[in-house]
């Protein structure tokens, strides 16, 4: 209807979001940090929406400001990027702060200096690495002195480090520099605790014992063996005891006679001195 009727969509669309004062939107990225396809939103990145006659707010202004910080980061060899990447992700919380203390007469390319050499600051209060020699260079290209930062009340009065002739100074106190992530909360199960069914069993009644009833102590005996270099005839029961045992194995002829030796309570002899007598005896 909007285009019959001859009227640009976005526009109609712009203005009907004015009037309503919806100024802010989610702003989703498609790409993740590796360039991967992926949506995702930080939770802090938004679009502002504005006319040709107002400017932007200075969170508008920081928000778009970011990927260029970071980019002069890496170009310049101030930082590496596994140091600047979460601040491409969650933001840089000190930026909009500063903007809005800085003479609104400045260039883009002045601003985006002094953000670059802020950020720097930011990075090494938060113990990120910065190159210092590279860090020298960006002192000197500064629009604005550290003195006139200072006044603006985007640096402080203390310093932060002094390596080969260096002098920064902190950030102003009233400048956040800590970088808050947002961490997801952990999704809950679908699947459903099962609950377990308590099953109360019948209590059994126990009367009184009349007689207490003494565990049965069971003693281990063990077959009895003649004493080592110890001769000794073999008597005719011990003879006996190896008439049943010729027509077994060895082995097994010697444990039939320790079992009838234990039986009946008679000394058992060595397997060599059983060996020896039964091979006598065959």
């Amino acid at each position: 209807m909007v285009k019959k009727a001859g009227h640009d969509v976005t526009k109609c669309q712009m203005v009907g979001m004015l009037e309503q004062k919806l100024r802010f939107f989610p702003a989703f990225k498609m790409r993740s940090i590796r360039n991967n396809e992926k949506v995702s939103w930080c939770g802090k990145d938004c679009g502002e929406i504005h006319n040709d006659m107002e400017m932007p707010s200075n969170e508008a202004r920081a928000a778009s400001l970011i990927g260029d910080v970071c980019m002069e980061l890496e170009q310049r060899n101030l930082s590496y990027s596994r140091h600047s990447e979460k601040y491409l992700k969650h933001g840089m919380p000190w930026l909009s702060h500063v903007l809005g203390r800085l003479p609104q007469n400045l260039d883009y390319n002045s601003v985006l200096t002094v953000a670059r050499f802020v950020t720097s600051i930011a990075m090494l209060q938060n113990g990120d690495f910065v190159n210092f020699q590279e860090l020298a260079s960006v002192i000197q290209d500064l629009p604005l002195s550290q003195v006139r930062l200072q006044s603006l009340q985007i640096l402080s009065r203390f310093l932060l480090k002094h390596f080969w002739g260096v002098r920064v100074w902190r950030l102003h106190e009233t400048i956040p520099h800590k970088l808050e992530v947002r961490v997801s909360a952990p999704r809950a199960s679908k699947r459903k605790a099962e609950v377990a069914e308590v099953v109360e069993e019948p209590v059994e009644e126990v009367g009184e014992v009349s007689e207490v009833v003494k565990p049965e102590v069971i003693k281990r005996q063990f077959p009895r063996y003649l004493p080592a270099n110890t001769s000794l005839k073999w008597s005719s029961l011990e003879l006996g005891l190896l008439d049943g045992t010729f027509e077994l194995p060895v082995r097994m002829g010697y444990e039939k006679y320790l079992k009838e030796c234990h039986r009946l309570g008679v000394t058992a002899r060595s397997f060599a001195a059983f060996k020896k007598k039964r091979l006598q005896m065959m």
